[in-house]
């Protein structure tokens, strides 16, 4: 039998990971400045006060196609205007909400490739054909239902909530990771919706006075300072009734 010699290792290990490209270089060469805003056609004539203005940039913020192309006129190829409205009517989990400021940081110069514009606005040809979303993405990416106290709200730290009062953001970002809940629904998604149920007669809840600092707290969502029922329990001051007016109803996640 033939001798044969091992020429490894056939690769070097990296004895950790190394941190990706980064697109810029802190700090910045240039002056740290907003791009001016006049460059795009829908907003040439908006001036510095009205740019300024949360009011102004709210009215003003892009819900469709029809006014994505107002603001950037014949800056925007038909290309990716075409790809883009094909995305949202096949692919699209979020509708289109954006405000003049993130437009105004996007490369007019190559829209195709800017990484904001990819982010935020997707289009069917940026997609992988095998995988146009990540592998592991679903309506709860984040598996924020698995650890609701209640319906839409989040215990998964020890010293912090999150509560889902609002169906909204003021932008709505391509990929996010709350699909099933943020935004108008798409082809794709059907969002959930807060619903809120104002009972004719008022029912009985448990309301409690300010608890000592040696109270236990017993909560069916776990031991933390802000229950929702109301029970803490100590020998010497137990809970009291009361009533409350409101109850809250979501539909069930699938």
């Amino acid at each position: 039998m033939a001798q044969t010699t091992n020429p490894g290792p056939f690769f070097q290990r990296v004895p950790r990971a190394h941190p990706a490209a980064q697109p810029f270089t802190y700090p910045l060469a240039r002056e740290w400045a907003e791009p001016d805003w006049t460059r795009l056609p829908g907003f040439r004539g908006v001036t510095r006060a009205e740019w300024e203005t949360a009011q102004w940039q709210r009215a003003h913020t892009v819900k469709n196609l029809r006014q994505l192309v107002a603001v950037f006129g014949e800056l925007f190829p038909n290309d990716l205007l075409d790809s883009i409205e094909k995305d949202q009517a096949e692919r699209a989990t979020m509708s289109m909400l954006l405000p003049p400021q993130m437009l105004n940081t996007m490369d007019t110069g190559d829209l195709w490739s800017d990484p904001v514009r990819r982010y935020m606005l997707p289009a069917f040809d940026d997609r992988d054909p095998e995988w146009p979303s990540h592998p592991l993405s679903t309506r709860d990416s984040l598996h924020e239902a698995d650890m609701w106290a209640v319906e839409g709200l989040t215990h998964r730290y020890p010293t912090k909530v999150l509560a889902e009062l609002l169906p909204t953001c003021p932008q709505y970002c391509g990929h996010c990771t709350r699909m099933d809940l943020v935004g108008n629904s798409t082809p794709q998604v059907a969002k959930y919706k807060f619903e809120v149920k104002q009972p004719a007669t008022p029912r009985s809840s448990t309301t409690c006075a300010a608890p000592p600092a040696s109270a236990t707290w017993s909560c069916p969502a776990g031991t933390w300072p802000t229950c929702p029922s109301g029970c803490w329990s100590s020998s010497s001051r137990p809970c009291s009734t009361s009533t409350a007016s409101a109850t809250s109803a979501w539909p069930p996640r699938a």
